[in-house]
């Protein structure tokens, strides 16, 4: 973790949008996503961010500065892996409070860093799953939502067990599909919405697949 947060953090792009998933799906909100990731999924929608020298730097005070002239009031914080900037992060959602945005931090859950946001969106993947890290974001009194991406049916089930077992509402727990194109979310829609039901956990739609077919900036 570095201890000079004024020294830069590393972002790919700033874009205004809708979020796309989850429990404020359709909401105005000014994304940030950021350089870097210590995972490599193969079915990753964002490769281009995992370079954590791929970007551009930016203080934290400048990135208030943009976020303050932003329309929206909703700021979602994305990646790559936004922990990995561990006091950057830290520091940037403090400003976020005092400047009064609502903060939401996209993570894939490998990594307990204590930010503030108003919303933790955690993504774990089934091979990389750390319980104690889930654990001490509930522990600590964070609003969470759990987002899951599966590919299959049998995926679909032992991810449900696990969310199931979590000290989260059910209204916060989520299988998503994999899908970059409206097509591919549309195709796994058909089997995974009434899986969904089936297994008492919610169906995160992605957005920004069906309403701009994976275009990058949306």
């Amino acid at each position: 973790m570095r201890k000079d947060y004024n020294s830069g953090m590393r972002i790919i792009e700033i874009f205004e949008s809708l979020q796309g998933e989850g429990i404020w799906l359709g909401v105005p909100s000014w994304f940030v996503r950021l350089a870097g990731c210590n995972l490599a999924c193969a079915w990753c929608d964002t490769p281009y961010a995992r370079d954590a020298a791929a970007g551009t730097a930016h203080t934290v005070a400048q990135v208030l500065d943009l976020a303050h002239a932003a329309r929206p009031q909703h700021v979602v914080i994305t990646g790559g892996e936004p922990t990995l900037a561990g006091e950057e992060l830290i520091a940037l959602c403090a400003g976020l409070w005092r400047i009064g945005k609502v903060v939401t931090v996209e993570s894939n859950a490998t990594m307990f860093i204590d930010c503030n946001p108003q919303l933790m969106s955690l993504s774990p993947k089934s091979e990389a799953w750390h319980a104690d890290v889930l654990a001490a974001y509930v522990q600590r009194g964070y609003c969470v939502q759990v987002k899951v991406v599966v590919r299959d049916a049998a995926e679909a089930c032992a991810a449900a067990q696990r969310l199931l077992s979590l000290a989260i509402p059910r209204e916060r727990l989520f299988l998503m599909p994999v899908a970059h194109t409206r097509e591919e979310h549309v195709c796994a829609a058909t089997w995974l919405a009434p899986l969904c039901g089936e297994l008492g956990v919610r169906l995160a739609l992605r957005a920004q697949a069906l309403l701009w077919n994976g275009m990058r900036g949306r």
